[in-house]
């Protein structure tokens, strides 16, 4: 403000008319920007879309519907960062840009979201920010978005020997087919004695004689858990975090 009124006093007293213009001009795009720029962020409203299930480790889409309530003055050059809240501490996740967003009209903005481990995820809401109309200055705004989510373990890749392992060798069907908590290992004539409830009837129709299925009792799947141990506590629960993940992606 001194520089300011000083450089008026000078233009005033030394006769300088161009320079009092030139600076005049400044001032009042300084002026027009702010104002500008305060009317690019009024009205706007932003809604977060998350996909049905979020998984560690994996992109996920997420959408930002970006909405202009004013329904006079259309929005340009329009920044919004979605921001979440980890220990304390806000962050972005996601940046979206949207050049022009007419009075009364909805853009929608997709970005990815990376989560790094399973567990509770807290949005904190969106940063909107805009450098229009001159590029003179960055104005922003906090809109607060509060919301919960749950990220799922990762999902891996299953390898080629575990997918074979559940597949049947000999390619019989009935082997898979479940009756009465066993599994059907295979067919053999009926014998006198079995129950009728064993006789596969599709099978003794086809070949005209009575068949039942050999019983096997069905196994019961294991899991494998390591205990790591002589570390801290937060580098120990990140360990047992990250292999109970391990075991649920192999597991499911």
């Amino acid at each position: 403000m001194l520089i300011t009124f000083g450089v008026g006093f000078a233009a005033l007293n030394t006769g300088n008319n161009l320079l009092y213009l030139v600076l005049s001009l400044m001032l009042a795009f300084l002026v027009l920007s702010g104002f500008l720029s305060e009317s690019a962020l009024r009205g706007i409203r932003v809604e977060r879309r998350l996909p049905r299930e979020l998984h560690a480790g994996r992109r996920n889409r997420v959408t930002l519907r970006i909405h202009n309530t004013d329904r006079r003055l259309a929005s340009f050059a329009l920044v919004v960062e979605d921001r979440v809240r980890e220990s304390g501490e806000t962050r972005a996740v996601g940046r979206v840009f949207a050049l022009r967003i007419a009075a009364g009209e909805t853009a929608e903005r997709d970005y990815a979201l990376e989560p790094e481990r399973r567990g509770p995820i807290g949005f904190s809401g969106v940063r909107l920010s805009t450098r229009f109309p001159f590029g003179l200055f960055v104005k922003s705004v906090q809109l607060d978005d509060h919301k919960e989510a749950l990220v799922f373990p990762a999902i891996l890749p299953v390898s080629g020997a575990a997918a074979e392992a559940g597949r049947s060798s000999d390619g019989d069907d009935a082997r898979t087919r479940k009756r009465g908590g066993v599994l059907l290992a295979g067919l053999r004539e009926y014998a006198p004695g079995d129950g009728l409830r064993r006789v596969s009837w599709r099978q003794s129709i086809r070949r005209g004689a009575l068949f039942v299925g050999e019983a096997e009792e069905e196994q019961e799947e294991t899991a494998i858990f390591a205990l790591v141990r002589d570390l801290d506590m937060a580098g120990a629960r990140g360990a047992a975090l990250a292999a109970l993940d391990l075991a649920q992606a192999h597991a499911s």
